[in-house]
């Protein structure tokens, strides 16, 4: 999982002072005081664009297939056949735009581009609980997940767990 900063845009921000476990001098994680805007999402977390490249086999000769990479970072995307048109991150969420438009106050708490930007994801923060008034905090978050590399289709679920990783994502689409 790559989650390091590339031309000044970080792989993933997280609203609300909301540290993840993996924040290192190292490999520092964007922290916002509040939430994240669908814009921000898209000009501070997924800045990029995706473009594509046809393949070619090892003789040189063209393959019935493209390759789609970020323009900033190179990493690929996904393979995909010629017909499949380039999808820009914010086209892969177009299916919960209108979810943030209709329940503006409903704020996204973070925006992760795991495995080089090939599965993205998108959390909001649903509810808090104070369990039993005693500062132990139950969190739960609305979560919107896409992949360029075929790996996860357009999903929505639930979780009580903050995606911060890969590992974090799997377990909140496994509760």
């Amino acid at each position: 999982i790559s989650l390091n900063a590339f031309s000044g845009s970080a792989e993933a921000i997280f609203g609300y002072n909301e540290t993840p476990w993996w924040s290192t001098t190292s490999m520092p994680a964007r922290v916002l005081d509040g939430p994240i805007s669908f814009d921000d999402v898209f000009s501070q977390a997924f800045p990029w664009t995706a473009m594509e490249e046809q393949l070619r086999y090892g003789d040189g000769s063209l393959s019935s297939m493209k390759g789609i990479r970020r323009s900033d970072t190179g990493a690929e995307l996904g393979v995909h056949s010629l017909d499949y048109g380039v999808v820009q991150p914010r086209d892969l969420f177009d299916f919960c735009a209108a979810f943030f438009a209709a329940y503006p106050h409903i704020p996204i708490a973070s925006a992760i581009a795991m495995q080089g930007g090939a599965v993205l994801n998108l959390s909001a923060r649903v509810g808090t609980i104070d369990i039993l008034g005693s500062g132990d905090i139950l969190k739960s978050y609305l979560c919107f997940l896409n992949s360029y590399n075929g790996r996860y289709k357009a999903t929505v679920y639930k979780s009580l767990v903050r995606p911060v990783c890969m590992n974090t994502t799997r377990q909140g689409l496994d509760n």
